[in-house]
């Protein structure tokens, strides 16, 4: 059989939190946003990606990816689980290895 190549799915969420360019971190400047899923999505759970670009060191940049998630309680929800949680982690593996290869540039 021929592997599926693309699939589309809505899955609902809004922004929980936001910070953009705060300067409260003296000689820094950081950004945050999260987002958490609605009912509808096919997970339920919450994700953060932090930076913080710390002028004082270089310009050295720190990036924080916090995802947590779990089946949503629908029957769809559990039934993909075990394919979506596999594919998350491979998702932050590489979105880690893509970033650490940029700041290596």
């Amino acid at each position: 059989p021929k592997p599926i190549k693309s699939i589309f799915v809505v899955n609902p969420v809004h922004v929980a939190h936001e910070i953009i360019d705060s300067k409260q971190i003296p000689k820094c400047m950081y950004s945050s946003t999260s987002y958490a899923t609605l009912s509808g999505h096919l997970l339920s759970g919450e994700e953060r990606v932090s930076v913080i670009w710390r002028k004082y060191s270089g310009g050295e940049v720190v990036v924080e990816i916090l995802s947590i998630s779990r089946p949503a309680p629908s029957v769809g929800g559990k039934l993909v689980w075990p394919l979506i949680g596999r594919m998350q982690r491979n998702f932050f593996l590489e979105e880690m290895k893509h970033l650490d290869r940029i700041g290596k540039s």
